[in-house]
């Protein structure tokens, strides 16, 4: 049979399990937020200044010339 000192900490632990999967979860949400305004900016900079091709970013990354996958 668990001792009180066992059950309080199993408490204490589902406590802190909770909280943490809460605070995890309110930081992924943000993080997708983020990165939807980011990908929005970069479709709105597409469509008004022109999309680039694949060599132009192969290029810019020192990438031309590397086989692909």
């Amino acid at each position: 049979m668990p001792t009180m000192n066992q059950a309080i900490d199993t408490r204490n632990q589902a406590a802190v399990l909770k909280e943490e999967t809460v605070d995890n979860a309110s930081k992924r949400a943000w993080a997708e937020a983020r990165l939807m305004a980011e990908l929005e900016k970069g479709r709105r900079s597409g469509e008004e200044h022109g999309w680039f091709t694949l060599d132009e970013i192969e290029e810019e990354l020192g990438l031309k010339g590397l086989t692909h996958a």
